[in-house]
């Protein structure tokens, strides 16, 4: 069952009222379950925000509308981050591992910072 038909059945079993009511009286018994702080309206605002950021458009419209949307790529999943991710560098990978060195916790030493200028 998809997920619309879970939220289907789901309102027509626990919250009878928000289906059988008629589509002028909808925003109303939302509302109502808004200001009840319940647990059904906090899953239904769950997947309608989750739909709406999903959806291309919104992304795009992000993107270019937002200033601190500018590396904005959409909800993870189910597929992650694939349309962000930049290719594979072999080449620097491979240096990666030449060039790095790791330290275990108590071989870490204190750098005297007191002869430096600028962060003083």
């Amino acid at each position: 069952m998809g997920r619309r038909g879970l939220v289907r059945r789901r309102a027509g079993r626990a919250r009878p009222g928000v289906r059988r009511c008629r589509p002028s009286e909808r925003a109303t018994a939302f509302e109502a379950l808004e200001k009840a702080e319940d647990p059904f309206f906090e899953q239904i605002r769950a997947l309608v925000y989750y739909g709406y950021y999903s959806r291309p458009e919104v992304v795009i419209a992000i993107r270019k509308n937002v200033p601190a949307g500018k590396d904005y790529h959409g909800p993870p999943l189910p597929y992650g981050y694939i349309q962000s991710l930049e290719p594979w560098d072999e080449t620097t990978l491979a240096q990666a591992n030449d060039n790095g060195s790791y330290l275990e916790t108590d071989q870490v030493e204190r750098v005297d910072l007191s002869k430096v200028t600028w962060i003083q």
